[in-house]
């Protein structure tokens, strides 16, 4: 993501920037949430949709932002505020994008039912049963 921002401090002193933004965002269901009930050879997992649970994103540092040159009407020196600024501009442009791809959620549940199954498939082996798993979400 980039953020393009401007610093003005005065009518004619503007400082146009942008900063480079480089995040991650984990999309899924804290495990305290999933509930499993086991009825003979059938299993149901109960849980929440997937959510976002964090972002991530890499520090910023000098070479993270990019101005144009120095002039004697453009010279407004960017201090920590204004990158901090547009980092957070940068973060609600990120999870607002995410929150608009169903894509990324649908692929978070399939991947999470797809790990439980063979979880639960695994713990079956052991006990010498063939488990029927039905999911369902609140």
């Amino acid at each position: 993501v980039s953020v393009v921002g401007e610093k003005v401090l005065c009518a004619i002193g503007r400082r146009p920037y942008t900063v480079e933004y480089v995040g991650v965002i984990k999309i899924g269901v804290e495990a305290e949430k999933i509930n499993m009930d086991i009825k003979g050879n059938k299993v149901k997992i109960v849980m929440p949709e997937p959510s976002v649970l964090f972002i991530n994103y890499k520090d910023y540092d000098k070479d993270s932002y990019y101005t144009n040159k120095d002039s004697w009407i453009n010279s407004n020196k960017l201090d920590y505020n204004d990158i901090n600024d547009a980092m957070k501009q940068a973060d609600e442009t990120m999870l607002n994008e995410v929150k608009q791809n169903q894509k990324l959620f649908d692929e978070a549940k399939n991947n999470l039912e797809v790990l439980i199954e063979n979880y639960v498939h695994r713990i079956g082996k052991l006990n010498g049963k063939n488990y029927e798993i039905k999911f369902s979400y609140l």
